[in-house]
Parts: C-alpha cells; sequence; structure tokens
C-alpha cells in the first residue's frame, strides 16, 4: 500500500498501471493515517 498523502508514491504506482481497491486505516501515536491498497493486473 502506499500513505494517502504520498503523492511522488502514488504517481509511481500510477504510472506503472497500479489501481488502488480499498484502503487501511492504522494508527500513529494518537493519529489514524491512511494507506491505499493498491493492485494490478497481471496478464
Amino acid at each position: 500500500g502506499v500513505w494517502e498523502h504520498n503523492t511522488k508514491a502514488q504517481a509511481f504506482y500510477n504510472r506503472y498501471g497500479f489501481e488502488k481497491f480499498s484502503q487501511h486505516h492504522f494508527m500513529v501515536g494518537q493519529k489514524v493515517d491512511t494507506d491505499w491498497l493498491l493492485r494490478k493486473k497481471l496478464r
């Protein structure tokens, strides 16, 4: 997955055909962060 605020990583994965299909929430200290789960269909 990739952190929702990491736009450079998102652009990299998008460039190679990955798509967001879900998200995962996790705690960092007292804050909830979100990772986007990505996948790419293989031929």
